[in-house]
């Protein structure tokens, strides 16, 4: 398993081999780069309210991904727009470094067990 470490609190990553997990994953994921040019956002009347509309989508996928409480553990209730988005970044980072892990797994598999065309034509 993969870990993160966001605002000094470590975090195991869901194991992308599993359907579901990569599902809920990725579809948090992209619901943060959906909400952030939505409504919502433009709707705020002040910067303060764009900045806690930033923070609660970041907030929510922190949630999805690691389950509920999870915004209070790496965040503590404060609504920093810079440290939500390193966060943000850190979890794609480490979500993109676990899927290249594990495409490469899947490719050494693929290659031990794909049969050898040119090997088997010269057995004949």
């Amino acid at each position: 398993m993969n870990a993160i470490e966001v605002n000094g609190v470590t975090l195991t990553l869901p194991d992308l081999a599993n359907a579901d997990d990569t599902d809920r994953v990725f579809g948090a994921l992209q619901k943060v780069a959906d909400g952030a040019n939505g409504a919502d956002i433009g709707q705020a009347t002040t910067y303060g309210d764009q900045i806690r509309a930033h923070c609660r989508l970041v907030f929510e996928c922190f949630n999805t991904v690691f389950g509920e409480g999870t915004d209070t553990k790496v965040f503590g209730g404060n609504c920093n727009l810079r440290l939500a988005l390193e966060s943000f970044e850190t979890l794609g980072a480490g979500v993109r470094d676990a899927y290249q892990e594990l495409s490469g797994e899947v490719s050494a598999m693929r290659s031990r067990y794909s049969p050898n065309r040119s090997e088997r034509r010269s057995r004949r």
